[in-house]
């Protein structure tokens, strides 16, 4: 079943919607979550919420890309979990992962001065667009579904440091192309 027809289904207030996301979607999701946590049961209870949250905001929005929209529900929800996992803790995964983004990306402050979130979001996206689709995955499972090189490693049937180079270049493509938009980086 297509998006939106499964979105027609929650505008209905239809709990096919919900299997059929979990059909479609359950895997990714629980996946993602999975390369978050760490732990299956947190993983698990993290998708849980996601579909409740997905019951509780269609209606009234319509996601036009129903992934996009649960995908970012689900990782928020995971590093929320993980936030509050390691509140006592220190967990450095997430800075390890956004320190390779750091020689991209300009400190918190200094972009809110040029631009708003959404706006940086958008420039992200629009250089994501100019990505072949295999770089464009491998940067989405990397820097958004927070995936540990070892899988990117298999999956993509490469090894962790032809993909460390990649990764580097696309970093670098990024860098370059939020300098050419006007970001100071």
């Amino acid at each position: 079943m297509d998006d939106e027809k499964i979105t027609a289904l929650f505008w209905e207030r239809s709990q096919e919607a919900l299997v059929m996301v979990e059909k479609k979607y359950g895997r990714i999701l629980r996946s993602a979550a999975l390369n978050i946590l760490k732990d299956p049961r947190d993983a698990e209870e993290v998708v849980a919420d996601t579909y409740m949250k997905l019951w509780d905001s269609i209606p009234p929005q319509r996601p036009r890309q129903l992934l996009a929209y649960a995908a970012k529900i689900n990782r928020n929800g995971a590093l929320m979990a993980l936030r509050q996992k390691h509140r006592q803790k220190r967990d450095d995964r997430g800075a390890v992962l956004y320190s390779e983004l750091d020689e991209c990306l300009a400190s918190a402050g200094s972009i809110t001065e040029h631009m708003e979130a959404e706006e940086l979001a958008g420039l992200i996206n629009g250089y994501l667009r100019t990505l072949g689709g295999e770089n464009r995955r491998l940067f989405l499972r990397r820097y958004f579904l927070m995936e540990d090189m070892d899988s990117l490693a298999r999956d993509f049937g490469e090894s962790k440091k032809v993909l460390s180079s990649r990764l580097y270049r696309i970093r670098r493509g990024l860098r370059d192309y939020l300098k050419k938009e006007g970001i100071a980086v």
